[in-house]
């Protein structure tokens, strides 16, 4: 069943992280159970000087910089950044400006937490993978809106599009057989749906074959992110993508 995540309904948490405050915004809920999923996020490390160590996961991710002018690893960061990341790679560290690090966090799966370098450098199940970061265009909506590629789609599913839609108006989803199940995120405006207007962040999980059907704009139009997750356990190809 394509599950809707919404900014209305997250749980927010604030706590002292090793000194440093962090607010966590749940899309998909505090409960985490690792291989179940999705999983969505938005993370803030709050205040100057805040960094987050390198680091990599277990499972695929893609991540959208929203806010401030962040460094990811020896790169720039301006909002609408979006990164992807296979699983087992390391990435960062991310280090924030004056207000600190900002990010939306997307997951196929629920990933049992990060593992740092250099000292998990023994837990990496393979030695390459496959990085990304594309600058995400805010354009005007059209009357007629399209999906614009970010990330050429790869042979396990692995692809990223971009579409913006004014007011009130509509662009159909995608059914998408390969790969890991797709999200759709809002990276502007608001989507309509289930009768309600869910605000930025808001995401649209389906998994492999399922429709996502018609996805509405509020009355504010939307960009809107289609994020296509690789397949589970599959080789990975690098066609298309650099690779660490």
């Amino acid at each position: 069943m394509v599950r809707l995540m919404s900014k209305l309904d997250a749980a927010v948490e604030e706590f002292d992280h090793g000194g440093q405050r962090k607010r966590m915004t749940w899309l998909s809920g505090p409960v985490r159970t690792p291989g179940t999923g999705p999983e969505a996020f938005y993370s803030e490390t709050l205040g100057e000087g805040a960094a987050t160590r390198p680091h990599f996961h277990q499972v695929d991710q893609f991540q959208v910089f929203l806010e401030g002018c962040q460094q990811l690893g020896s790169a720039a960061v301006a909002p609408v950044t979006l990164h992807y990341v296979d699983a087992f790679t390391p990435y960062g560290p991310i280090v924030g400006d004056e207000t600190g690090v900002h990010y939306l966090t997307l997951r196929a799966r629920c990933d049992p937490g990060a593992l740092f370098m250099p000292e998990s450098r023994p837990l990496r199940r393979t030695l390459g993978g496959r990085h990304a970061s594309v600058a995400v265009p805010i354009d005007p909506a059209t009357t007629a809106p399209a999906w614009r590629t970010l990330i050429e789609p790869q042979p396990d599913g692995l692809g990223a599009e971009v579409a913006a839609i004014g007011a009130l108006g509509a662009i159909e989803g995608h059914i998408r057989a390969a790969g890991g199940g797709q999200v759709y995120v809002v990276v502007k405006g608001g989507l309509r749906r289930d009768g309600r207007d869910h605000p930025l962040l808001s995401s649209l999980f389906a998994a492999p074959d399922e429709d996502p059907g018609r996805l509405q704009a509020g009355p504010e139009g939307m960009v809107l992110l289609a994020l296509g997750f690789p397949a589970i356990d599959t080789g990975r190809p690098n066609s298309g993508l650099p690779t660490t």
